[in-house]
């Protein structure tokens, strides 16, 4: 079937119910949020074009694997606590639609 969408018609449903919250971010992400805030702050104070989106990650990417162990295992924490969040919001959300 030409155009069909691949995803199943459950997941397309579970992503319009507001009250499905989305995934929680991982470690990478969290870094990338952190990092892209920095380096716009730095953009707007030296008056420097803003970047692609794409070079910003390979930039950030970069960053992520030369960083110390200590800081990476400080991100994984705060995802871990992200993770657990949502599955307490998720838990939440389901009692109570059942």
């Amino acid at each position: 079937m030409a155009g069909a969408s691949r995803r199943s018609p459950d997941r397309a449903a579970s992503r319009a119910n507001p009250m499905n919250p989305p995934r929680p971010p991982n470690a990478w992400i969290l870094y990338r949020s952190d990092k892209l805030k920095q380096m716009m702050q730095s953009q707007l104070q030296h008056g420097h074009p803003k970047k692609p989106q794409s070079s910003v990650s390979k930039e950030v990417a970069a960053m992520w694997k030369a960083e110390d162990p200590g800081v990476r295992g400080e991100y994984e924490r705060l995802a871990d606590v992200k993770k657990a969040e949502h599955a307490e919001h998720r838990a939440l959300s389901t009692s109570i639609s059942a």
